[in-house]
């Protein structure tokens, strides 16, 4: 009788473990069956903001967008235009064309975002390139303060001729305060290494004025060169018009992989930036894994120790150079 006993309690547990797990998945699926239904609720309600009025007047939602689309519209009249130039289609690749739609559609969002925003402009737009731009959801009806055309923008801003400046890291002229007047142009070009002076020698042939950041007045970069992508000199200015100050714009917005070192005569005055964007040049990681010389920061009394693969450059890096300012050993 015990080993029947024994049978039966052994078949009583397996069949309890079961229903424990069945118990389990329906506890799972009524959690997933809720959440499904304040989805559909919340979807209701936001239709029911956006939904036409019996008398025809605009929704709640509408006149919440209508609002804001004012409120960005008044914010970007007394600002400068940038302007990127997209009359580079026959010599990029198609990879490259597809990432510069995905860095105009970066440069929209940050646009929106900020407080003070800028009036953005694309020319030439045509191709292969405009089919990308066309996948991005709502390109270009819906997107805010953004003008695209596929005429060349000596045609569009014919009249405004003496405003153009053509941003290149080839000028010899060095950009010091941003004008509102102005029209800044960013070359849409992806691989610059590659077309190395296109941006200038085309602003030469058409007569208008071109201009640098002073990135090397401010700043050094150990890594790499100081050719920046496209969305990248669009932070930049947004950041410069936020802070008035280049050296906040470039250490907020230049990646870390750069090795963005301020000079020695502006390290006193941007103290707060160096410690939280930048490093001495001498806490980069050796490829063999070993700890680095080097003074550690002050109050790095701390015995932590951080290893980071993969740390010759690029973001481990950048991890690698944050992690020594933090008193680690690297």
């Amino acid at each position: 009788m015990s080993a029947r006993k024994t049978v039966a309690n052994a078949v009583g547990a397996a069949l309890n473990k079961k229903q424990r797990k069945r118990q389990l998945m329906k506890e799972v699926w009524a959690i997933r069956k809720s959440n499904k239904k304040h989805r559909k609720a919340s979807d209701k309600k936001d239709q029911a903001a956006d939904a036409p009025q019996l008398n025809g007047e605009p929704s709640r939602g509408q006149i919440r967008r209508a609002k804001l689309k004012e409120e960005f519209l008044k914010r970007i009249e007394r600002s400068p235009t940038v302007l990127i130039d997209l009359d580079f289609e026959e010599q990029l690749s198609d990879k490259e064309k597809n990432s510069l739609a995905q860095q105009i559609m970066y440069c929209y969002g940050m646009n929106k975002k900020t407080d003070r925003p800028v009036q953005m402009h694309l020319s030439s737009v045509r191709g292969v390139t405009e089919t990308y731009l066309k996948k991005i959801p709502g390109f270009p009806e819906s997107w805010v303060g953004v003008k695209a055309d596929d005429k060349p923008y000596l045609t569009t801003f014919k009249d405004r001729r003496d405003s153009l400046v053509y941003l290149t890291a080839d000028s010899p002229n060095v950009i010091d305060n941003l004008d509102n007047d102005k029209i800044y142009i960013l070359g849409g070009i992806v691989d610059r290494n590659r077309l190395k002076n296109i941006t200038k020698d085309k602003a030469a042939e058409q007569h208008i004025k071109t201009a640098r950041f002073p990135l090397n007045k401010y700043c050094k970069m150990g890594v790499g060169s100081n050719v920046l992508t496209i969305n990248h000199c669009f932070d930049i200015l947004l950041a410069r018009l936020a802070s008035a100050d280049w050296p906040s714009a470039f250490c907020r917005v230049i990646p870390t992989r750069k090795d963005l070192m301020l000079r020695d005569e502006y390290k006193d005055k941007y103290a707060s930036l160096l410690g939280t964007f930048a490093a001495p040049k001498d806490c980069k990681p050796s490829r063999s894994g070993e700890e680095t010389s080097g003074a550690r920061p002050e109050g790095g009394a701390t015995k932590l120790t951080a290893a980071v693969i993969g740390a010759s450059s690029g973001i481990g890096l950048g991890f690698a150079k944050v992690l020594y300012k933090r008193g680690y050993d690297v």
